[in-house]
């Protein structure tokens, strides 16, 4: 359902998973790949561009982070 509300709304970004949501949802991507039926296409790439945009915003905190702790450490 959240894949395809997801699509709806032109792939917007705010429809995407995260945290535990975006686990669970792997957890059970995982397991239903094994199953019939199999996971769709619009399933698998609303997992995929979720976890791409999770890792981003990751790797942008820690950037931040580390920033600040390089101002910081010149103050």
């Amino acid at each position: 359902m959240r894949a395809l509300e997801w699509y709806r709304a032109n792939r917007d970004k705010s429809f995407l998973l995260r945290g535990s949501d975006l686990s669970q949802a792997e957890a059970w991507f995982s397991q239903a790949a094994e199953k019939s039926p199999e996971p769709t296409l619009l399933q698998t790439q609303y997992l995929q561009i979720s976890r791409q945009e999770a890792v981003k915003r990751q790797r942008l905190l820690l950037l931040g982070v580390g920033a600040a702790l390089i101002v910081s450490a010149i103050l």
